[in-house]
This record gives C-alpha cells, structure tokens and sequence, in this order.
C-alpha cells in the first residue's frame, strides 16, 4: 500500500474509521493507495475534463487536470508519477516472485 499524504509531502495523519485503500491500475499494475476518505465514486467523461491550472501549493505534477459536474470541480490525480522506477522493480520482482512460487498473478 502506498499513503498518499506522505507521496504528496503531506503530514501523515492516523488512520480512523474512514481511511479507505482505493485499487487503482498504475502503468498496468494494480495497486492500492491508502486515503483518508472516500466520499463518492463518480464516472465522468473525458469531454468533462480540463488541463490543471496553478493550484498554488499542490504540487501540480500530481494532477492530471479538473472534471467538471454540474457546478461541482473535482481535481483529478495523476497517479502515474507517484511511483517511481525503483519501485515499479520492486513490484515487478514481486509478481515474478509469486508468480514463480505459482501463486499466480495480482493483475489476472
């Protein structure tokens, strides 16, 4: 699992009842990121969505741009450059691993 307060050099905060893992697919891998909440899932389509402006403080290479929802604005993250190469090794030798010791594979 990867927190996602500590990749976005947030403050880390303690886990309650509402910290969730969201799965998600990186680079065709799946995996899961813990986050503090999850208050809807939503499918919006591409024609909705707009590069991301300055958003000051947010490190803007996190965001893969603004979806819009009638009058709602949802940031939309990119979570392509949260992993890095090292770690994409480290998940592959994983998979290698299980998939040697013929437990199969996460992306099955």
């Amino acid at each position: 699992m990867i927190g996602l307060r500590r990749r976005m050099g947030i403050a880390a905060g303690e886990a309650d009842k509402r910290t969730r893992i969201v799965v998600a697919e990186v680079n065709g891998r799946v995996l899961g990121f813990v986050v503090d909440e999850v208050s809807e899932v939503l499918r919006i389509s591409a024609d909705t969505v707009e590069p991301a402006p300055k958003l000051g403080q947010v490190e803007r290479e996190y965001v893969q741009g603004i979806g819009k929802i009638d009058e709602r604005l949802l940031i939309l993250i990119d979570l392509n450059p949260l992993i890095t190469d090292a770690e994409h090794g480290q998940i592959a030798a994983v998979e290698q691993e299980a998939q040697s010791a013929g437990t199969g594979s996460w992306n099955n």
